[in-house]
């Protein structure tokens, strides 16, 4: 009899019901930590799949672009089509380290699908080198001369070149509106300086979170170890 409720435990213990998911979001850094036995963390699929099935699962139509910047990088663009069609197209730019995917993440309140619940055509993008972006014609990630580019080539070849897609499929819509979040919003801003003519012809409205335009008053971990990470890259 014990030798049957130990089998039992076991049973129980190793193959627990698919419905009971393991926490793998949580509100702060430190909350991490214990993640596991955190109340106040939580499982959310989106941080388990790509953003593709994350805007299909979460009811959206979806439609993917790839487009070729002059220096030969292939970029990634994700498309969530307006059913109503009657606002203007918007463009989303991600920060460092980071993807489109941060703006499909947070359920029905993510700001993508509001941004389409509301008639607008969405477009994310993710500039080169990150992980919906890393092809290139010629050379691939674990090469020395595939990350021999800087927030320069992001913010003039990348950012044009995206903008230039997104226009070439909307252009009945008018002009674009673009959302960016730190890294986009520092791109945007080199862009709109250097392009003045092709911003003003592509772009109706710049909106900015966490504007980053000077990094020395930065407080971030980011400070110390994001110049390490170009090197880490680039060493491999």
């Amino acid at each position: 009899m014990l030798c049957h409720k130990l089998i039992i435990l076991t049973f129980f213990v190793y193959f627990k019901p698919s419905s009971c998911q393991d926490n793998n979001v949580c509100p702060t850094i430190r909350d991490y930590i214990t993640m596991k036995n955190n109340n106040n963390c939580w499982y959310n699929f989106a941080a388990d799949i790509k953003v593709p099935e994350i805007i299909r699962r979460s009811g959206y139509p979806f439609m993917e672009y790839r487009v070729q910047t002059k220096d030969g990088y292939i970029l990634n663009v994700f498309r969530i089509p307006s059913v109503r069609q009657d606002k203007a197209p918007v463009f989303m730019m991600h920060g460092v380290q980071s993807t489109s995917g941060i703006f499909v993440s947070l359920g029905p309140n993510s700001l993508a699908f509001l941004l389409a619940d509301a008639g607008y055509d969405v477009w994310l993008g993710n500039y080169r080198g990150t992980e919906y972006s890393e092809g290139h014609i010629r050379l691939n990630v674990t090469q020395r001369d595939y990350w021999n580019y800087g927030v320069d080539e992001i913010a003039l070849i990348d950012l044009p070149t995206m903008l230039n897609l997104v226009r070439y499929n909307t252009w009945k819509k008018g002009k674009i509106i673009y959302i960016g979040h730190s890294l986009g919003t520092t791109a945007a801003m080199m862009y709109a300086c250097e392009y003045q003519e092709h911003a003003k012809e592509a772009v109706k409205l710049f909106i900015f979170m966490s504007p980053a335009y000077k990094l020395n008053r930065m407080r971030s971990p980011y400070r110390i170890f994001f110049p390490l990470m170009k090197t880490a890259l680039v060493s491999k």
